[in-house]
């Protein structure tokens, strides 16, 4: 005769739930990716001018003349500073004051931040050696100029403290 209905056993209904769970699933995550997420965009750091202004220089050929050269390592020198770079900092002031003195450019000094820089990377030997020439350049300075205000002796003792805080 024919053929008997067979009624669903709970291994078939078991099956049947969990696909249909499965489908509903994909379904819910595939609407999920189109409509809502939002894929992270690059972010672009924040502008920073001395940031800039170091790609500016360093872009460009180191310049031969005596005092380009001095005002060209100063400037990178203080932009790296403004950034928090203190070992480029501290190359870039040595590079100019090393240009200075080639260049007998005596009023040129950049003794005092070297050695705050030195200071704060933990050399006192250096930092002091670099705080005696400036205290030494300020003394040499009081002496050929007289005629300038008493400054230049409250600039000394403030350099002293400094140093003697090593």
């Amino acid at each position: 005769m024919g053929e008997q209905f067979q009624p669903y056993t709970s291994t078939k209904k078991w099956l049947i739930t969990i696909g249909a769970i499965l489908v509903a699933c994909i379904i819910a995550g595939g609407v999920y990716w189109l409509f809502f997420h939002k894929s992270p965009k690059p972010t672009q750091p924040a502008y920073d001018p001395n940031r800039e202004q170091i790609n500016r220089l360093e872009d460009q050929t180191v310049p031969a003349d005596p005092l380009q050269k001095v005002s060209y390592f100063s400037q990178l020198a203080q932009h790296y500073e403004n950034v928090g770079d203190k070992d480029a900092a501290l190359r870039n002031y040595l590079k100019a004051q090393t240009a200075a003195d080639e260049n007998h450019q005596e009023q040129v000094v950049f003794y005092l931040p070297i050695a705050r820089l030195y200071k704060d990377r933990g050399d006192t030997k250096n930092a002091k050696l670099y705080f005696e020439k400036e205290i030494a350049y300020l003394k040499k300075f009081a002496a050929d100029h007289p005629d300038i205000p008493a400054g230049s002796n409250s600039a000394i003792m403030a350099v002293e403290e400094e140093a003697q805080s090593l």
